[in-house]
């Protein structure tokens, strides 16, 4: 394995890629792969033969599993072929391997933890590139005979979710890993939180971690994963903020002094050329532009219908959101923090700031830039047997009463309102480019963060003469790649509805060559994942992303941190630096106080953004 042909005699004669004196890829893997996942590989042993962990940060779509892959083929001494997958049984029924008393005595042991829906796709990678001793550890009857036979020392890899390791940890922390893979590893982003935590007791010190996504949102995000892999290395977080975050965020506002440009520079040269390579290494699609086609992203500012236009506003003017403004403004009394700033009035003189209704104003925003029936109550939920979403009902017709005052009775959440063109401007634009689309023989991904939405615009599709697949949390993992498989080979499907969240990752979609991205997502390595389910190795036409966003709404806000966040991770991770000639968009820093800006604070959550916003973002384009 792999069962590929080479494609040439001087491919066929590729031998075995060595990264010891007696550890090799197999010459029938290496003939198969990339320059830059030799290159990989290499890093990873590097770190493998240390002791110690490392970050595989490629960009998605550059084979991180085929890599991870030939490095276990490699430490495990494989050969490929199929007496790889009896080694360590007929080990066993010799005695030899029940001697040692260790799952790791004679040859190195894994356990890869996954997304529950990516389990599938790595046993089937395994299986190509490998001939493996692998286990799934899950739920069932089997969980805990799983773990004996590991201990045995029947099984070269385990494969376990997040969520069930998380679960099971103490089972899991102490056994003989000789490495532990995490995929998709920015789920441990935070370091509070309980999946993290517990992440962090396994006794395995080579602890790799596999993501194109090390920033997500803050620079803070690689430092918890640099000290996953490597503990107590990259000292605490409030010294990486000090030293790291702090500047780099400084030197990315747009009116930033020659002296916080200049340490800019110091901090992200010493981070991207010095600390970082031992421990982390990310290639972008850059590497493989020449095996794909192109790919351009328009964002489309689509103008709010009037029936949406006057209930955002309405909805800005109510006096509580006008309080909660209000009091994110400096306090009147004049008081002063030790940095010499105005206290605001929330956190001085009036403190009955109500978090819970800022974030119910924020939910319902969005569900106004995105489509005003999102906003509507559902009958049903009137007689719901839960009383949270009895009141919830009870609440979403008050504010209707105040949006709408002429027919507030009429606003139901359904098929009906969520087919009214008038209540939403987004509908015009996307009916327009299906239409052109359709016409000129494309296929189409559309990706929306709400099942809502999607069910509407499933029923709309479903009335015209387009033939569409849906996949979303509900959809069986064992379904997904059927459906991924239906949609790329049948030609008469046209449409495929996504959710956001549960078709980021683990699809290959480069059937189609246009994208939509229907709502904005606060996280842009959620919008990205979606994006490069079509632009990946494969693709063969030139791939459109169209973003559609509600022009002056929130959503305005949403995709500028977007390009903040985007520009803060790549200078972060060895991109252009903004204090070397990168552009440099918006006033706003994140989580200063000083330079809330244009992007930042409260002010700028609960406005109508009447141009700031999209100026900018033109101009980027």
């Amino acid at each position: 394995r792999p069962p590929f042909v080479p494609q040439s005699a001087e491919q066929e004669l590729i031998g075995p890629l060595f990264l010891d004196a007696n550890v090799a890829v197999p010459a029938s893997i290496n003939r198969f792969l990339r320059d830059y996942q030799r290159r990989g590989i290499e890093f990873l042993y590097c770190a493998y033969k240390e002791g110690r962990g490392a970050i595989l940060a490629d960009d998605m779509g550059l084979g991180k599993t085929v890599q991870v892959a030939a490095f276990l083929a490699a430490i495990m001494g494989k050969e490929g072929g199929s007496r790889d997958t009896r080694r360590r049984a007929e080990a066993i029924q010799t005695g030899r391997l029940d001697r040692r008393g260790k799952a790791d005595s004679i040859w190195p042991t894994c356990l890869i933890l996954v997304p529950k829906s990516l389990t599938g796709n790595w046993i089937s990678e395994l299986n190509t590139w490998g001939c493996f001793e692998h286990e799934r550890f899950g739920s069932g009857s089997e969980h805990q005979d799983t773990l004996y036979r590991f201990q045995r020392g029947y099984f070269d890899i385990v494969l376990c979710s997040h969520e069930y390791a998380t679960r099971h940890i103490l089972e899991l922390k102490d056994l003989p890993w000789s490495c532990v893979f995490a995929d998709e590893a920015h789920k441990f982003k935070n370091p509070a939180t309980q999946m993290t935590k517990a992440m962090n007791l396994f006794e395995c010190k080579r602890r790799f971690a596999m993501t194109g996504t090390v920033i997500q949102n803050r620079s803070e995000e690689m430092w918890t994963l640099l000290d996953w892999t490597n503990p107590g290395t990259f000292a605490d977080l409030n010294t990486w903020q000090l030293l790291i975050s702090i500047p780099l965020r400084l030197g990315q506002r747009s009116t930033a002094s020659r002296r916080e440009l200049d340490t800019t520079r110091t901090v992200a040269h010493a981070l991207t050329k010095k600390l970082l390579p031992p421990y982390m290494l990310r290639r972008t699609k850059a590497l493989v532009a020449k095996d794909l086609p192109t790919k351009h992203e328009k964002i489309v500012f689509c103008p709010l219908s009037p029936t949406q236009f006057d209930a955002y506003r309405r909805l800005l003017a109510l006096p509580e959101v006008e309080a909660m403004r209000e009091a994110d403004k400096p306090c009147p009394c004049g008081a002063k923090d030790d940095e010499g700033l105005p206290f605001k009035l929330k956190n001085c003189c009036d403190q009955t700031a109500d978090t819970e209704q800022f974030f119910r104003t924020l939910y319902l925003l969005l569900c106004l830039a995105n489509h005003s029936a999102l906003f509507f109550p559902t009958p049903a939920d009137a007689n719901s047997p839960k009383l949270e979403i009895r009141a919830r009902h009870a609440q979403q017709k008050v504010y209707c009463h105040l949006l709408w005052p002429e027919d507030w009775r009429r606003k139901e959440c359904n098929d009906r309102t969520g087919l009214d063109e008038r209540l939403c401007g987004k509908w015009l634009a996307l009916r327009e480019l299906l239409k052109e689309w359709k016409a000129k023989g494309d296929k189409v991904l559309i990706f929306s963060r709400s099942l809502r939405l999607l069910g509407w615009i499933e029923s709309w599709i479903s009335r015209s003469d387009y033939k569409w697949l849906r996949l979303d949390g509900s959809t069986h993992p064992s379904m997904r790649q059927g459906l991924v498989e239906q949609f790329n080979k049948d030609p008469s499907i046209f449409c495929f509805l996504i959710s956001t969240s549960a078709g980021g990752v683990g699809l290959n979609l480069t059937g189609a060559n246009k994208v939509v991205v229907v709502d904005p997502n606060w996280s842009p390595a959620m919008d990205a994942q979606a994006v490069d389910r079509a632009y990946r190795i494969g693709q063969t036409r030139p791939v459109t992303v169209f973003r559609l966003i509600g022009a002056g709404t929130i959503e305005e806000l949403v995709y500028g941190r977007q390009v903040y966040k985007t520009q803060a991770a790549y200078q972060a991770g060895g991109g252009k630096n903004v204090a070397t000639g990168g552009r440099r968009y918006f006033e706003g820093v994140e989580m200063n106080k000083k330079y809330t800006g244009e992007l930042f604070g409260i002010g700028n959550l609960l406005s109508y953004q009447e141009e700031s916003i999209s100026r900018k973002l033109v101009a980027v384009e």
